[in-house]
């Protein structure tokens, strides 16, 4: 699933959605987390990794930064991230051709 994330990139920011993954809330329920990789080059290059929760509304959601690097260094994130995503994940990924 993709989301506009149009509030959060400028032009030239580069976006690449890694996946999502099932997880519990605080509450008990069950959830869908998005993970994106970000490239913002506005203010100088940054690379950030974002999971994102859907809202209690339609069309609301949360955006979380999971971590912050710079420069870009999308590769390092990706792998760190696959790293600590659970082995399903990966082998949904590579289905995906990612």
């Amino acid at each position: 699933m993709s989301h506009d994330l149009s509030l959060f990139v400028s032009p030239g920011d580069a976006v690449a959605h890694l996946g999502g993954i099932a997880w519990t809330d605080r509450a008990g329920r069950q959830a869908m987390a998005e993970f994106y990789l970000v490239v913002h080059r506005r203010h100088g290059e940054w690379t950030h990794l974002y999971w994102l929760i859907e809202g209690a509304r339609p069309d609301h959601f949360q955006l979380i930064l999971e971590r912050a690097e710079e420069g870009e260094v999308r590769a390092e994130l990706s792998s760190w991230f696959e790293e600590l995503s659970p082995p399903a994940f990966r082998c949904e990924a590579a289905a995906r051709g990612r």
